[in-house]
């Protein structure tokens, strides 16, 4: 009589769902995307631990009890996730002390998402920080005119002494260029959307567990690099050259969604598409350069990262405004390198500007077409992409 043997890595498969969900939640995420490229049968892996592992309405649900809409939401209205929230999704934890961090430009759609969790979520505006006080422990220092203020919303959860907690981040300018240049360390610097999620810096963060310093020393960053350290992060200035011979993103030119970036695709079951197509916000360039800096009144200097960029570059033929990188002593090419939009790109969308006048008729042509742009404009931003030599790195 034959006897059916089944090895440990046959219960490496859907088959045995409960017992494949707990053996992969133990693996690291190095293990996991080894583990894809031994056999066929593991292929899918990745993908089919979107459903369970990272799935970002389960993880949603301890803050919002309808996922599907506020992510709905976030796509109408360009919200982006960051903060702890982030990490915690893609490294598969959970922080029983954290929050949700939204970030969207101030304004219109600002009061929209609070209104969201205020009628839907029943969540509870609190007395919001602006810029001229003083913050402590949680929270994101003033550092510069990028932030405008934070609002914080609680909800009483089943437990009478525990609160849920949201805050929304208002920037001045697109949130993405607050969280890749406002940061402090290079572990929190991911971004999900309502349909992606992007760790901007994975090998380092969620591989090695080593975080790295964007901004100086400082008592406030100081408080919250122990919080990560407490929670398995090693501190670090720069990358020694003897640990990476290779680049790993933490130098040169970049963008969001590149080669170094961790791209993970959300399931869309139930949710409105967003607004602004995806390559909006891969177009976003910045740059990783080491800066030196004192140590803040003490005796000691020592290196960091600076991460640069500006979102200011707008052509009445681009229907969106893009962010570029804004090199201080890093260009190497001035074409590409930090001048790919004004450079490159800049003087074709100002001939195919001129091109989109003449096509006007000459009475309805106006004086002055910054100031008066027409909107019947063809616009251009899809052959981008073909253009720039960082969409394919």
């Amino acid at each position: 009589m034959q006897q059916n043997t089944r090895s440990v890595l046959d219960l490496l498969c859907n088959q045995y769902a409960p017992i494949y969900n707990q053996i992969c939640a133990y693996l690291p995420i190095e293990a996991i995307c080894s583990l894809t490229c031994t056999a066929r049968r593991f292929s899918n892996l990745q993908h089919d631990l979107r459903k369970t592992q990272w799935n970002i309405n389960k993880k949603l649900r301890r803050f919002v009890r309808d996922p599907g809409a506020f992510r709905s939401q976030m796509g109408q209205l360009d919200a982006v996730i960051s903060g702890s929230f982030a990490i915690q999704f893609f490294d598969r934890v959970e922080f029983p002390d954290s929050d949700l961090d939204i970030f969207i430009g101030d304004g219109e759609k600002a009061d929209l998402l609070g209104q969201h969790l205020i009628n839907t979520e029943k969540y509870v505006l609190q007395v919001p920080r602006m810029k001229d006080e003083e913050t402590e422990g949680e929270g994101y220092p003033w550092e510069d005119d990028k932030l405008i203020k934070v609002e914080t919303y609680l909800r009483n959860t089943n437990m009478a002494t525990n609160k849920t907690k949201v805050q929304i981040v208002r920037t001045v300018y697109d949130p993405i260029v607050m969280i890749l240049a406002d940061f402090y360390t290079t572990a929190v610097i991911n971004i999900i959307t309502c349909n992606k999620a992007y760790a901007i810096f994975p090998l380092q963060t969620y591989v090695r567990y080593k975080t790295y310093l964007t901004k100086g020393i400082s008592n406030w960053y100081g408080k919250q690099l122990s919080k990560y350290s407490l929670r398995g992060w090693e501190s670090r200035d720069v990358l020694w050259p003897e640990e990476c011979p290779t680049n790993c993103g933490l130098r040169d030119f970049r963008r969001v969604g590149d080669k170094w970036t961790w791209v993970i695709p959300l399931d869309m079951t139930n949710i409105l598409p967003a607004r602004t197509p995806d390559f909006v916000l891969e177009h976003s360039e910045f740059t990783v350069t080491t800066a030196e800096q004192g140590g803040g009144g003490r005796n000691t200097s020592f290196d960091r990262y600076d991460i640069s960029c500006k979102a200011n570059f707008r052509s009445y033929v681009l229907r969106y405004r893009y962010i570029h990188s804004n090199p201080r002593n890093f260009q190497p090419n001035p074409v590409y390198y930090g001048n790919f939009w004004f450079n490159f790109v800049g003087p074709r969308v100002e001939r195919l500007t001129e091109i989109e006048l003449v096509k006007m008729k000459e009475e309805k042509q106006p004086e002055w077409y910054r100031r008066d742009a027409p909107t019947r404009f063809s616009h251009y931003d899809r052959p981008i992409p073909d253009k720039s030599p960082t969409w394919t790195s």
